[in-house]
């Protein structure tokens, strides 16, 4: 066992003396171990980690990269801040791998650095519409933790207005509806999203629309009439989650509650039942 440890140690104070040359000239399985060695290791050895990092994210390998942005989170706040300006081309390269793109934007939520740049980038191409949906709606996350309120607010709404993918919508959607009745510029948007195809995006919208409360009412009671039977439903259930606020329109919804539609009865009575609570 001593020997082995012996053994061991040099081998370990080899690689450590040899990270630049292994990353510079090492074969893909040297490189890729000695990122894995790495991992877990930055507090004990927190220069040769920093090297290992930078290095690691010029490498051709997008596994040898991606190690090195998971590494960038066990570095010490100036070694991390170091990296800013690699991970933001990273961040907008189409020849990175999604994956990898995806990490660092929701690294760059913690990633200690210039913080206005930072945010600026991000937002960039979180209205970018000719993004991969992916890389977008991984912005729209990062930039909502990032920035001010009522700038982020206004990014979503942009983003409701003119994005044509439905998983980026319900994203923003999903997003803008945390802000509460803060988000009330968005109800009219997220009204229009309420005819939606798409169910995922469907019910985020409504879910915002709950959230921001009382602002939603009059565009939900429109929705009462659409000629989609989805929408009129949600809408009903929707004004039921508001609850007593939306008194305005029990007659409406309590019409719809015929003889031929037992789905809608049942979420009619169930929002009349909400509705009508003291």
């Amino acid at each position: 066992r001593v020997a082995a440890s012996d053994v061991l140690r040099e081998r370990r104070e080899a690689v450590l003396a040899n990270v630049s040359d292994w990353l510079k000239a090492g074969t893909l399985s040297q490189r890729q171990g000695l990122m894995l060695f790495f991992t877990g290791q930055a507090q004990r050895f927190p220069e040769e980690v920093s090297i290992a990092v930078g290095l690691g994210l010029q490498d051709e390998d997008s596994k040898v990269r991606s190690i090195a942005i998971q590494l960038i989170r066990q570095l010490l706040p100036q070694q991390a801040a170091a990296q800013q300006t690699v991970l933001l081309e990273a961040m907008v390269d189409a020849a990175e791998t999604t994956s990898n793109r995806v990490s660092i934007i929701r690294l760059l939520s913690v990633l200690p650095g210039d913080q206005p740049t930072i945010e600026s980038r991000v937002g960039q191409l979180a209205v970018d519409n000719d993004q991969i949906s992916e890389v977008q709606r991984s912005a729209l996350q990062t930039y909502a933790r990032l920035a001010p309120r009522e700038p982020a607010i206004a990014l979503l709404i942009k983003v409701l207005n003119t994005s044509k993918n439905d998983d980026v919508c319900r994203t923003a959607a999903v997003l803008v509806g945390k802000y509460g009745s803060k988000s009330e510029a968005a109800v009219a948007i997220l009204a229009v999203h309420l005819e939606s195809s798409h169910d995922d995006l469907r019910d985020a919208a409504a879910q915002a629309l709950a959230r921001i409360g009382r602002p939603s009412i009059d565009l939900l009671g429109a929705a009462l009439d659409s000629e989609n039977l989805a929408t009129r439903q949600i809408a009903i259930y929707t004004l039921g989650i508001i609850g007593p606020s939306s008194r305005a329109h029990l007659e409406k919804i309590s019409s719809m509650i015929t003889s031929d539609d037992e789905d809608t009865n049942a979420i009619a009575r169930e929002a009349l039942s909400r509705i009508l609570q003291q």
